[in-house]
């Protein structure tokens, strides 16, 4: 009995630990296969994307939103883009759009691969700012 409470405590103290060391902690891989995914479109797509989903959040409906029939058209390209891209995301990643969408099915090692990746991205941005932040020091 001394022995399991033991090693229960000590894997409670590893999991506090890995959760306070953690580098990413709000990390959601199945996030990060989105952004690869939207990743994958032409900026003429994200911004039809972008447009309508600003509408729908605003509480307005599609055929409120004033777009014009080669908008429409657009939009159906852009949608269909991005469930080709996120298809082969998944894919990528052995698991089914419906488990994407249901956030499971990604075995552990596909999600420390993503945030990996989301954590080596983040450390380019910072030191790209640092780097900007340098030379304006310098005019």
């Amino acid at each position: 009995m001394g022995t399991q409470n033991s090693i229960r405590r000590r894997i409670e103290k590893l999991e506090r630990c890995r959760e306070l060391f953690d580098p990413a902690p709000g990390f959601d891989a199945y996030e990060k296969i989105n952004s690869l995914a939207l990743s994958h479109l032409s900026d003429e797509e994200l911004e039809i994307l972008i447009r309508v989903k600003e509408g729908l959040n605003q509480g307005r409906k599609l055929d409120r939103m004033g777009l014009t029939d080669e908008e429409l058209r657009a939009l159906m390209v852009a949608d269909s883009s991005l469930r080709d891209a996120l298809q082969k995301e998944c894919e990528r990643f052995g698991i089914t759009v419906a488990q994407c969408e249901e956030r499971r099915g990604l075995a552990r090692p596909a999600v420390e691969h993503l945030k990996q990746l989301y954590i080596e991205n983040r450390r380019s941005e910072i030191s790209f700012r640092n780097l900007q932040k340098g030379r304006m020091r310098s005019w």
